[in-house]
């Protein structure tokens, strides 16, 4: 895969694996001062769900909710509600 890159792009490869070699490691000064501090456990709210969700609610209209086709494929013949 390195060899379809141009040579700014191989030397800013190697420059980037030179900066990050040691991320998130012992030697990364930000990771370990997070590591030491501690990541504090996100808020959770309760309830966290609403009382109703949408399948509680009745539709809006009534299209397609209550009528049915009959075996003749034509809505209209015998409606049944």
């Amino acid at each position: 895969m390195t060899e379809d890159l141009t040579d700014d792009q191989k030397q800013f490869l190697a420059q980037c694996e030179a900066d990050f070699a040691h991320r998130y490691s012992e030697r990364d000064d930000e990771y370990t001062i997070v590591l030491q501090i501690g990541i504090s456990r996100p808020p959770i709210i309760e309830p966290w769900r609403p009382k109703g969700s949408r399948n509680d609610r009745p539709p809006r209209d009534d299209r397609g909710y209550k009528r049915k086709r009959d075996d003749s494929g034509d809505r209209n013949s015998k409606r049944r509600y």
